[in-house]
């Protein structure tokens, strides 16, 4: 597996970290994991093939993760028309009441059953699911009362975690055991916690319960990148600390 950050930011603007959106390839798949606003000129610069997405995996409807899957689709439709076709289906995997949301958001913004391609949207929640070679789990975190799923991708004896927002919580510790990466929410330091979302402390709390081999600390306020955060985190966790950079890539 090959995770690209594509976006370590937070709902605020910024000119350094994007909106939530991360890039995985699995296998012989190319999947998105959220797609804040921003996302499709990230994977531009990525240089990932946005027309070959083969799976978009959204964690929860707030807009800095699910702003760009209209646009994703979108251009993928109107791309059809300047080359050729795509034909190999799309599938996309939410939260609770994500096919009710992925309704009413296309609805508003362009109408469906125009694709060349066929689209199988599903709901998963506290289950695993196959996918071709490699394996997903999801269950819901903490984050307001909102549904959110946190998501582990396993493949090949390796296993990648992606937190989403979501504040210290027991179901996170499980779904991270042993997990070889985990890339968790990290808003804030830790003066400055807030509910639904961690700070350093309870990144490296989750971590240090949870035995994993390696952490990034990611969906940053800007605001506070002169603050040390990977030194808080350190002092709860001793394994690998990374600070997530847009477009950084790590092979897991």
């Amino acid at each position: 597996m090959k995770l690209t950050i594509l976006g370590s930011g937070v709902t605020m603007p910024s000119l350094t970290r994007n909106a939530a959106g991360y890039y995985l390839k699995i296998g012989t798949n190319h999947v998105l994991i959220d797609c804040g606003s921003g996302t499709l000129r990230q994977l531009l610069k990525a240089k990932v093939k946005w027309q070959e997405l083969d799976y978009i995996f959204i964690s929860h409807r707030h807009p800095d993760h699910i702003t760009d899957l209209m646009a994703i689709m979108h251009a993928i439709y109107v791309a059809g028309h300047f080359n050729n076709q795509r034909i190999k289906p799309l599938v996309l995997v939410g939260y609770k009441g994500f096919k009710q949301d992925y309704h009413y958001f296309r609805q508003a913004t362009f109408p469906a059953g125009r694709e060349s391609y066929s689209i199988k949207i599903m709901e998963i929640k506290q289950s695993a699911k196959q996918f071709s070679s490699w394996r997903v789990r999801a269950t819901s975190v903490e984050h307001g009362g909102l549904e959110v799923n946190a998501y582990r991708f396993e493949h090949q004896g390796k296993s990648l975690v992606l937190g989403s927002d979501c504040d210290y919580n027991q179901n996170l510790v499980k779904i991270c055991h042993q997990t070889d990466l985990a890339v968790l929410d990290c808003m804030m330091p830790i003066v400055k916690k807030l509910p639904g979302h961690m700070s350093p402390k309870e990144c490296g709390q989750t971590a240090k319960e949870a035995r994993v081999k390696k952490i990034v600390l990611t969906h940053i306020n800007p605001k506070y990148d002169n603050i040390n955060l990977k030194k808080q985190a350190k002092k709860y966790y001793q394994g690998p600390v990374v600070i997530a950079k847009d477009l950084m890539t790590i092979k897991i």
